[in-house]
């Protein structure tokens, strides 16, 4: 008969594991939805479509990514990639959090994460035909070695295109520009008709 307590306190042990195992399966990891787009100035680009002169601006922003947490939003920070399709380069640069942009190798450019990134010919590597790519990350980490911890998490990267068209090329025409998307391609069709 002594041994029912045993067998009781056993299975109490089990059914705490499982219920311990279930609570750590569905509890959700923190996720960062990126939400990558042209900028929202009425000065620059102001039809939203990535297309500008090449003395012009095309703005973009991440400002309506999504976290399903309650987000600490000063260890947030924004890698942005500019890649040049003409010269095959990529310049990198970042904007928030010193920590954060210190965590992967770069100086902030810009003190929040969400600052809009002001794109000009020539700028980070900018020439006439690029895509732009940016990525949120969240750092936050403490190296004391009475409650180390580390909470590092990353959205998926975004991307958009960035044309610059080139000013005197197009001196005295008019120009229609068509922009087609379909399956996350960005096709532009330019027509020019000479003055």
């Amino acid at each position: 008969m002594k041994q029912r307590p045993f067998i009781a306190f056993i299975t109490v042990i089990i059914l705490i594991s499982v219920i311990a195992s279930f609570a750590l399966a569905t509890a959700e990891t923190p996720k960062i939805s990126i939400n990558l787009n042209y900028g929202d100035s009425t000065i620059f680009d102001s039809d939203k479509d990535g297309i500008e002169i090449d003395n012009s601006v095309i703005s973009f922003t991440v400002k309506d990514t999504e976290f399903n947490w309650n987000v600490n939003k000063r260890n947030l920070c924004t890698k942005w990639e500019i890649f040049s399709i003409e010269n095959n380069k990529v310049t990198v640069t970042c904007h928030g959090s010193e920590l954060c942009c210190n965590f992967i190798g770069l100086k902030p450019t810009m003190q929040n994460w969400d600052d809009n990134l002001y794109l000009t010919y020539g700028e980070y590597g900018a020439s006439l035909n690029n895509k732009v790519s940016a990525r949120v990350i969240y750092i936050d980490y403490n190296l004391d070695i009475e409650k180390p911890y580390s909470r590092i998490y990353y959205s998926d990267y975004d991307y958009i295109y960035a044309v610059f068209l080139d000013k005197d090329y197009f001196s005295g025409k008019s120009i229609k520009i068509i922009l087609i998307k379909e399956y996350s391609i960005n096709i532009v069709i330019i027509t020019v008709i000479n003055a």
